[in-house]
Formats: structure tokens, C-alpha cells, sequence
């Protein structure tokens, strides 16, 4: 997981801290979502 700190890092220091947290939570829920629906595909 190291390899996505560059990419990060640079965005992280030019958000405020709460939009990063919202940002993060949309993305989180958004893996979630993708993983659900691979894993219906895959199973089902």
C-alpha cells in the first residue's frame, strides 16, 4: 500500500482536514459498493 502515499500526500496537505475525512469516507464507501457488486457477480 505504500505506493499510493505519493499520490496522496500532496492533496492531503492542501485539504482541510474535514473535507479529507469526507473525502476518504466517499471512497471507502465507494470500494464497498465495488466489492459488493464483484463479489454478487462472482458468486452469483
Amino acid at each position: 500500500m505504500n505506493h499510493t502515499k505519493p499520490i496522496f500526500y500532496p492533496i492531503a496537505c492542501k485539504i482541510p482536514k474535514i473535507c479529507l475525512l469526507s473525502v476518504v469516507t466517499t471512497i471507502h464507501h465507494a470500494i464497498q459498493t465495488w466489492v459488493e457488486i464483484f463479489t454478487y457477480f462472482k458468486c452469483g
